[in-house]
């Protein structure tokens, strides 16, 4: 049974009322209890919405970089995760680039904005701390973020706005190597 069924069965037709103070109750308790809530809250969507846009961005370049130097298809890209996305393009930088500083560098970028973007993506804020960070307990925290933990929100965006200028950067560099070393492997139709 849902949470509501089990109270309407409890109290009867007064349950939604009693919801209704508790969430009242629960809501006051919160603002008496963490005025900066609210304020770390909008932040919070804010940077979330601006890291998640860079990821869009990154994703999309995959999206055609993928069919066009691997052998798989558009659709079969499109399917894939974007962990599976950044392995993909970490393969074809490895097998066909030299090393150098740009492959050192592109290697580098494609972990850092996956990991901030999963953070960003599945980890919910610290509501305790006043400070704007993550809540580094949550399960789901991922291993490979672990470096970010104490380092705050703002920060941690920041630094993938970063990371993602130079990334670009970088991969369109590869992108023409790779393009004039013949690289191309069109899947077929």
């Amino acid at each position: 049974k849902h949470m509501t069924e089990k109270i309407t069965d409890v109290f009867g037709e007064d349950s939604g009322k009693i919801l209704d103070l508790i969430k009242e109750g629960a809501v006051n308790r919160a603002r008496k209890e963490l005025p900066f809530l609210k304020n770390n809250v909008e932040k919070m969507q804010i940077f979330r919405g601006a890291v998640m846009e860079i990821s869009i961005t990154v994703e999309y370049v995959y999206n055609y970089v993928l069919p066009f130097f691997s052998k798989r298809s558009e659709e079969e890209v499109l399917k894939m995760t974007f962990g599976k996305k950044t392995l993909a393009v970490k393969k074809i930088i490895e097998e066909h680039l030299d090393k150098d500083e740009c492959r050192d560098k592109l290697l580098s970028g494609l972990f850092e904005i996956k990991n901030i973007r999963n953070l960003f993506a599945h980890i919910p804020l610290d509501y305790q701390s006043e400070k704007l960070q993550f809540n580094k307990h949550n399960k789901y925290y991922p291993k490979e973020s672990v470096k970010y933990q104490d380092m705050g929100v703002e920060d941690i965006a920041k630094l993938i706005e970063n990371i993602s200028k130079e990334f670009n950067n970088k991969l369109y560099e590869a992108i023409k190597i790779l393009i004039l070393k013949g690289i191309n492997n069109p899947p077929p139709k």
